[in-house]
């Protein structure tokens, strides 16, 4: 669920009930509940990551699961559904809990962490309405108290690239 301040609802995508995954969009408004019925859904899913986008005006979707991790992503405009086709999007996962959130100072979605199969996944990325980017996740050494940075295995220019930014 997420919050549309725009039109002062709460919004619910998917889910499941006994067992069986939805693909069903529902808003709150204070009083009751509403069942929406827009022209294009997202795919079957639960345990999606669901947060307000103010820079657009929308609610963005991503991931979840339905027989195994999804990793598309899609908007809601209090309408329709439509496909966010954002470059470098994460990998495809889902979350046990919430795991996204609208950043207003920075302007973006948080994205933070998951599930792909039974494996925890433990990073974090930012979505600017445009791009997905991967944030760098920071460790305390325990013997010198200095932190460092969890990169993927890459080439010396791409590090140098990413020290420099």
């Amino acid at each position: 669920m997420t919050f549309d301040p725009i039109r002062n609802r709460i919004v619910m995508f998917g889910g499941y009930t006994s067992f069986v995954e939805l693909n069903d969009t529902w808003e709150w408004d204070g009083a009751q509940w509403t069942r929406r019925f827009p022209t294009t859904s997202p795919p079957i899913r639960s345990n999606a990551a669901f947060a307000w986008q103010e820079h657009r005006g929308r609610a963005l979707l991503f991931g979840g699961y339905y027989g195994g991790s999804l990793g598309d992503a899609w908007e809601w405009d209090g309408q329709n559904w439509t496909p966010f086709l954002a470059g470098g999007a994460p990998s495809a996962r889902h979350w046990v809990a919430p795991s996204m959130t609208y950043d207003p100072v920075r302007d973006e979605c948080v994205l933070f962490s998951g599930t792909q199969g039974n494996t925890p996944v433990g990073d974090t990325w930012t979505c600017n309405g445009t791009n997905w980017s991967r944030k760098l996740d920071f460790v305390t050494s325990p013997v010198n108290g200095h932190h460092y940075a969890l990169t993927p295995p890459m080439a010396w220019p791409q590090a140098e690239a990413l020290a420099v930014t």
